[in-house]
């Protein structure tokens, strides 16, 4: 898959990083899947014997946005809501391989750039989502980039832009940020990003 705004021969590490999140993700929820080990002896005797408990109720699992649990390698899908968040990214500072990246990632931020000069609204959103961003920063690039990466993972497509599992179900990186989704789906309406990913989609 190639990752929205960012052309895959500049950001291998942000491939690596999608990975790894995807894996944690996987074992996250197996592990919460997995069924108790059996405590009751085999042949119980009379006096022993009890009215057998009624099996728990399993909790119901819903499926992480780029993640199929229940098939035997990480699959991962285009996504607009990593769409939202590397806009988002991108539109407060996030420049790394810009100059060799390909030529879309440098039109979709022109066409961010007008809806920002065109709508005081958007631009205010881009303003409190960047402060946000900025507040979360982590010293080491990758690790900052990786847990947006983990989040959008996790996320419904937009307008929703929620999580789709409990969030102890979530990698612990993208619990650090998940604040920003207020922000970002107000962002992403004022600045009307899907109509940007539509117009888009195409070329992935």
């Amino acid at each position: 898959m190639q990752l929205p705004l960012c052309c895959s021969r500049s950001l291998l590490p942000l491939r690596l990083a999608l990975l790894s999140a995807a894996a944690l993700a996987l074992a996250t929820i197996s592990h919460a899947q997995a069924p108790p080990d059996a405590a009751q002896p085999r042949h119980p005797s009379p006096a022993q014997s009890s009215p057998p408990a009624a099996p728990p109720l399993p909790r119901p699992v819903k499926p992480p946005a780029l993640v199929d649990p229940a098939g035997p390698a990480v699959s991962l899908e285009s996504s607009e809501a990593l769409f939202d968040i590397a806009v988002a990214l991108n539109s407060c500072g996030y420049d790394n391989g810009l100059e060799t990246s390909d030529p879309l990632r440098k039109h979709i931020r022109e066409q961010v750039q007008q809806q920002l000069q065109q709508s005081p609204a958007a631009s205010t959103a881009r303003d409190q989502i960047c402060t946000f961003i900025d507040q979360h920063r982590l010293s080491e690039s990758r690790r900052d980039l990786a847990q947006y990466v983990s989040l959008a993972l996790y996320l419904t497509p937009p307008p929703d832009l929620s999580a789709s599992v409990d969030q102890q179900d979530m990698p612990p990186d993208s619990t650090q940020v998940l604040d920003i989704l207020p922000l970002l789906r107000t962002f992403a309406s004022a600045a009307q990003l899907h109509l940007i990913w539509i117009a888009n989609r195409p070329a992935y």
